[in-house]
């Protein structure tokens, strides 16, 4: 197994039932580490950040967007809101 000495800065956009699954899947894996949470409610985003170790929160993704931490991003949104935050992150370049 080949080892990283970096690890890639995750975003987890949208904290609706799988985030919790995938937030879990970035802490269980060494390869990368939860960089911040974004969520369109300020009180879910601010509760799922300090539920993930007080990780930074944001409700708009831009601002995000613009942290150096942030290498990636998973969206846990519903289905229908996908396509505009998938092309936001890829013309911001993750």
């Amino acid at each position: 197994m080949e080892h990283h000495s970096a690890s890639i800065g995750v975003l987890v956009v949208g904290v609706g039932f799988i985030a919790e699954q995938h937030t879990a899947a970035i802490h269980a894996d060494p390869r990368s580490r939860l960089v911040g949470i974004v969520d369109v409610d300020a009180g879910r985003a601010a509760t799922a950040a300090r539920a993930n170790g007080g990780v930074p929160w944001w409700t708009d993704l831009d601002e995000a967007l613009a942290s150096p931490e942030a290498d990636a991003v998973v969206v846990c949104t519903p289905n229908h809101t996908h396509a505009p935050i998938a092309v936001a992150v890829v013309e911001d370049g993750r």
